[in-house]
């Protein structure tokens, strides 16, 4: 083991120094409707959905359809939270999918409402894991805007798709995260600011595995720690981007 533990050392090393992590950043759309986002789910299964407006061409009544997938994300028990942005949210008992939210402004005279921003928060919870992308998907059904304060008229509007991803590999709190592992590689290492200080190996991993860095590695010195996923030692060809978490003191003591 000691062998190989100095040649994954140099290979991440050799990683270090090229390395570089791709994120995706949430995109906003310009037209007027639902804005389509991306929400990386966080490792304990929960995940807050925003939904959100963008272009409001003045709206006094809003219905939307909410569905997604069963088999991944389970809405919590009172998982819908009105922001406040739109006036007279409709209340409403969300017992089944795909479920309607609704808004209706009660005042007949009422100005306009062009507020952009986030109209609704959804909470889930994402099956345990499961690894990869799953959509939440928003439809619009119906909304008005008055005209002179007498009449109202429909808006253009569109709907969105809202991408929720749990990464295969992530570290959170000081604890290294794979998910559905079918005989890969699991390296956790840690480095100081200019070198690894220390790494463990764990070949041919299966199921999900979740390992709590301070137990198995030496902090000492150690600024970050990271976790590498390959298909195998011969190839050392990664799966998945790597995951890293910085250190603080309270991490180490």
């Amino acid at each position: 083991m000691t062998n190989i533990k100095k040649i994954i050392t140099i290979v991440l090393c050799m990683l270090l120094a090229i390395s570089s992590v791709v994120t995706v950043s949430a995109e906003e759309s310009e037209f007027s409707g639902i804005v389509s986002k991306n929400v990386e789910v966080s490792e304990n299964g929960d995940v807050e959905v925003l939904i959100d407006i963008a272009g409001n061409p003045g709206i006094t009544a809003l219905i939307l359809e909410v569905s997604y997938d069963s088999e991944v994300l389970t809405l919590k028990e009172n998982g819908f939270t009105d922001t406040g942005l739109l006036v007279g949210n409709v209340p409403t008992t969300i017992t089944r999918n795909p479920f309607r939210l609704g808004w209706q402004h009660s005042d007949a005279t009422a100005a306009n409402n062009y507020k952009n921003g986030s109209i609704a928060k959804l909470a889930f919870e994402m099956k345990e894991g499961f690894y990869g992308t799953t959509d939440v998907v928003v439809t619009y059904i119906s909304a008005q805007t008055f005209i002179d304060d007498m009449f109202v008229r429909p808006p253009a509007m569109e709907s969105g798709v809202i991408s929720v991803t749990r990464p295969k590999l992530a570290i959170k709190d000081g604890v290294a995260i794979a998910n559905s592992l079918n005989g890969e590689t699991l390296i956790i290492a840690s480095y100081d600011e200019t070198s690894m200080v220390d790494c463990e190996v764990y070949p041919d991993s299966t199921g999900n595995v979740k390992i709590t860095i301070a137990d198995v590695l030496d902090l000492s010195g150690a600024t970050k720690v990271k976790a590498f996923l390959w298909e195998d030692l011969e190839t050392c060809m990664p799966v998945c981007n790597h995951a890293e978490e910085e250190l603080n003191i309270t991490d180490i003591n």
